[in-house]
């Protein structure tokens, strides 16, 4: 469907995330949470939660719960029918990217092209659990301990363990034009499908990006 989504909207989605139960939850860059049914009607007449400005990404937790980061360091924790759970602040991170979640563990973009990992939470682990990417903005897990990172700068995907080992730095380049976002879907009946289809990403046009605050450069 090339217009899936009805009901009230924002502008400038920025992140997305599903439950097991055909919800699709959306964050939009003014920091609305919008719910919505897999059909496209929204799940409740207002937005399921507000965050900063710009999130960088959301994933749903073994908990049920919600995870995003905006703003300037902040990665927020809720339910799928908008309680706020948890608001934590890591300056750190600057303006965060994408967050993953892997287990008992959150997985986060910083501005800096760094991976920091934290406790689900909470409680930081590694600022600085992978790093080398120039402008890392969207980040999945397979489940499996395996993490996959967008670097929109140099058109590649990455891809590492959840303890912060390399096992592909160029794990996909062919194709890709600043991609943005990417997401992990498993396929259970197919060799060629495993290898080939679980990773799919989004891109967008550099010059249709969102601006957002960089720390210059040193």
């Amino acid at each position: 469907s090339a217009s899936l989504l009805s009901g009230p909207q924002q502008y400038f989605p920025s992140a997305l995330a599903l439950d097991g139960q055909n919800h699709l939850y959306v964050a939009f860059n003014n920091g609305a949470v919008w719910g919505y049914h897999t059909s496209g009607t929204p799940l409740y007449a207002s937005p399921v939660a507000m965050l900063d400005t710009y999130p960088g990404g959301m994933a749903l937790g073994p908990n049920g719960h919600l995870y995003a980061t905006s703003g300037y360091g902040r990665i927020s924790e809720f339910t799928t029918s908008g309680v706020p759970v948890n608001d934590w602040n890591f300056p750190s991170l600057g303006y965060p990217g994408g967050i993953a979640v892997e287990g008992n563990a959150l997985f986060a973009l910083g501005q800096s092209g760094q991976v920091s990992k934290f406790t689900t939470g909470g409680v930081p682990v590694n600022f600085n659990l992978i790093s080398g990417f120039v402008d890392a903005r969207g980040i999945a897990s397979d489940g499996m301990g395996r993490l996959f990172v967008t670097d929109s700068y140099l058109n590649r995907v990455g891809k590492n363990t959840t303890s912060g080992a390399t096992i592909n730095a160029t794990f996909i380049t062919a194709g890709l034009n600043n991609p943005t976002a990417i997401v992990f879907v498993p396929e259970p009946t197919s060799v060629s499908l495993l290898l080939l289809g679980p990773v799919l990403f989004l891109a967008r046009p550099r010059l249709r990006r969102p601006t957002r605050p960089h720390k210059p450069l040193r």
